[in-house]
């Protein structure tokens, strides 16, 4: 088994799309529906190697979800994000985890990009 898809919860599904698309370089696969016929749209994060399935979030009540991106080369791909118009919450920062720095999108969503690093002081 492997996780194929991460949904993501949006009140405006087009801001999302249009966020995951240009400033994350996604492609839209198609429009479909997964859950209880409620429509969605299917995005492929080629460069995450996975897809995201964007849903219109019920009654306009926050659903806020959590992607993590892991970098091979974190300082490259913070730049370019930032290029891409990206604003991260603060600056990077090593973690107990890795070099890591978040943002948001327009639904909420939170997106962690980290590096993981093994800290030892063996």
């Amino acid at each position: 088994m492997e996780i194929k898809y991460i949904t993501l919860f949006a009140a405006d599904i087009s801001e999302e799309t249009a966020f995951c698309r240009d400033k994350l370089g996604c492609l839209v696969k198609k429009e479909t529906s997964f859950f209880d016929g409620q429509p969605c749209t299917i995005l492929n994060g080629q460069q995450f190697n996975i897809n995201l399935v964007l849903m219109k979030s019920k009654d306009g009540v926050k659903q806020a979800g959590t992607v993590i991106l892991n970098s091979k080369d974190f300082l490259k791909d913070h730049y370019e994000l930032r290029q891409k118009g990206i604003q991260f919450q603060s600056g990077p920062e090593y973690t107990a985890g890795g070099l890591a720095a978040a943002f948001t999108d327009p639904a909420a969503n939170r997106w962690l990009l980290v590096e993981e690093r093994e800290y030892n002081e063996d």
